[in-house]
This record gives structure tokens, sequence and C-alpha cells, in this order.
């Protein structure tokens, strides 16, 4: 069958939620190159279908998604409303700003870290349109004749989206 025909709204706001936590993280990158903690991968995974066709046919719809989000960040007035940066703003409202704006909140008195500095949307939008780039989706599945040749290698920093089922 043709499935999936279109991603649904779920998926398309877990896309946004990475591109965030990229921006996020390209934040704190600056304090953080030298520590050991410091990874430069970026990957989300998505666990579609077992079924390879469905697999195949998510990482071409999640592509044309991310294209298309790149897209509306290089054209879109980042202060105008009913454009990707509001709903961005909404993700960020929705997932991150509660913890993020005041993580001390939710660490221990003596706890020092410092890679731990709250966050604002503000903050995070300026690096949105840096952390989308490079962003690559992959689909990663098994043997047979409808199967993508996509690997998940860690050569140079990656900013990945993996698509796929059992072999994920």
């Amino acid at each position: 069958d043709d499935f999936p025909r279109a991603l649904p709204k779920s998926l398309k706001d877990a896309i946004l939620c990475f591109i965030l936590s990229i921006a996020i993280r390209e934040v704190r990158k600056p304090a953080m190159l030298n520590s050991a903690l410091f990874n430069p991968h970026h990957t989300m995974l998505v666990h579609i279908s077992r079924f390879i066709p469905w697999q195949n046919k998510t990482k071409k719809l999640i592509q044309k998604y991310v294209s298309k989000v790149s897209s509306s960040l290089t054209s879109d007035n980042p202060t105008d409303e009913n454009t990707i940066y509001s709903d961005f703003e909404r993700i960020w409202y929705t997932h991150y700003a509660k913890i993020l704006e005041e993580i001390h909140e939710y660490l221990p008195k003596d706890y020092k870290d410092p890679f731990m500095l709250p966050l604002t949307f503000n903050t995070a939008r300026k690096k949105l349109t840096h952390a989308i780039e490079g962003v690559t989706v992959k689909a990663l599945n098994s043997s047979g004749p409808k199967h993508s040749q996509d690997k998940l290698q860690y050569v140079e920093p990656e900013k990945v989206i993996a698509v796929g089922g059992n072999r994920l």
C-alpha cells in the first residue's frame, strides 16, 4: 500500500523538538567544547513501522518537511505570528520553557555545572537556522529488494533523523 500518505502532527512536532534541541546544544557548545561530556552528534530515531516501504516513504516525507522548515526559517520574519518561528515558540513553551528557563530550581542546591545555564526562547531562536543546516534523513532497514542503502556512521559531526523499524 502507499501508506503513510502524510506525516502526523505529532511527528512534525517531534522533528521541531529535535531541531530546537540542536539549537539549545549550539547555544551551550562554546562552554562544552573542551568537556569530556561533549558529543558533537545529534540523532533522532523514528521507529515508524516494520515495513520497509513505509520506512522509505516516511524518509521522503520527513526530507520534504525538513526542507520546508529550513526554507521557512530563512524566509519567514522571526517576529511575525503564523510563521515557523511561532511553531517553534509553541514547542518551546510546551516542552522546554519550564525547565530551561528555571533550570536551577530543578537541580540540587549545591549542584555546580557550568553547562546548565538558564535559556530563553529568544536565545535558542537565534540558532535555529544553524541548527537545521546539514540535517540528513536516512532510512535504516534490513535486506530485501526495496531496502535502503543508507548507513548510520559517525565520522564527522552529524545531524541525522534515522527512520526504521526493528533495525533501529
